[in-house]
């Protein structure tokens, strides 16, 4: 195992997807990539999954939409921003959960608006 911050480690990360947000949870694996959940039948490469998010839009030089591509872990700059920052498979969980249970029960908690800087004015008491 190499401990060089250019190559991606498979693992259980946690990263901001803006300064003052939430921290959202990050798998990078090595394996079959994944467009919308879906496996691919594609040789296996490093992938990540942000926040449940399997894969991006990708666009040409003017601007048209190409289609849908895997997130890539060093192209996407995710292995950056998230490789300072472990967390447990059981961590991974949880936000995973509590990101789901935010966009069905309180959308304006910060964990169902990840892009969003935390306003601690419109959070709820913890009481």
């Amino acid at each position: 195992m190499t401990n060089e911050i250019g190559v991606p480690r498979a693992g259980f990360y946690q990263c901001r997807l803006i300064r003052g947000g939430m921290w959202v949870p990050v798998e990078i694996y090595f394996g079959r990539p994944m467009v919308d959940g879906e496996l691919l039948d594609r040789s296996p490469r490093w992938c990540a999954v942000v926040d449940g998010r399997t894969d991006r839009n990708d666009y040409d030089a003017d601007g048209n939409l190409l289609g849908r591509v895997p997130l890539d872990p060093i192209l996407d700059e995710v292995w950056m921003w998230c490789c300072g920052h472990p967390i447990t498979k059981a961590e991974y969980e949880f936000k995973t959960r509590l990101r789901l249970w935010a966009k069905e029960h309180d959308p304006d908690h910060p964990a169902a608006n990840p892009t969003k800087p935390i306003d601690i004015r419109k959070l709820k008491p913890a009481w």
